[in-house]
């Protein structure tokens, strides 16, 4: 999960080329910028002025705590002491000018998408039926049978459901 959610984080950050806060301050532009496909030296040299979107940190810390909450359902307070702990580490970004309030809705909602998946990919479902012994069926089910009664040959229409 890890790989695909980076995959996907660095992919978008080398498309959209976004400026972090700090070095858009610096250099007089308090908007930031945009720099639509860097070149990969450009970006490698100079990477702050390239990778504010989405933000890396929050997307980790999202999609652990998706996966968390989506294995153990019953502990009701994994979310929202997760998603507190989430808004003050954006908010210390922002503080720290690393990143931009518009960095994190993308990333937040590839990250829920990836790590819902991941967690759904593990979780079995119990059929409450089938632990109690019995099958539950689809439908009901049409069987043509023939036998023999006292020298007659029969035939019989046998429904199951």
């Amino acid at each position: 999960m890890a790989r695909i959610i980076s995959v996907i984080k660095q992919t978008i950050k080398r498309i959209t080329g976004r400026q972090s806060p700090g070095p858009a301050i610096e250099s007089g532009n308090p908007g930031g910028k945009w720099t639509l496909f860097p070149s990969i030296k450009e970006y490698q040299t100079r990477t702050c002025n390239y990778d504010a979107m989405p933000s890396g940190h929050v997307a980790t810390f999202m999609a652990t705590i998706t996966v968390i909450a989506s294995n153990y359902p019953e502990i009701k307070w994994i979310k929202p002491m997760g998603y507190t702990l989430m808004g003050i580490m954006a908010f210390e970004k922002m503080s720290s000018k690393v990143h931009w309030a518009s960095d994190y809705p993308l990333g937040l909602f590839i990250v829920y998408v990836v790590g819902k998946a991941a967690a759904n990919r593990r979780i079995k479902k119990i059929d409450t039926n089938d632990a109690l012994g019995w099958k539950k069926s689809e439908r009901m089910k049409t069987e043509f049978t023939t036998g023999h009664l006292e020298g007659y040959r029969t035939f019989g229409v046998v429904f199951t459901f």
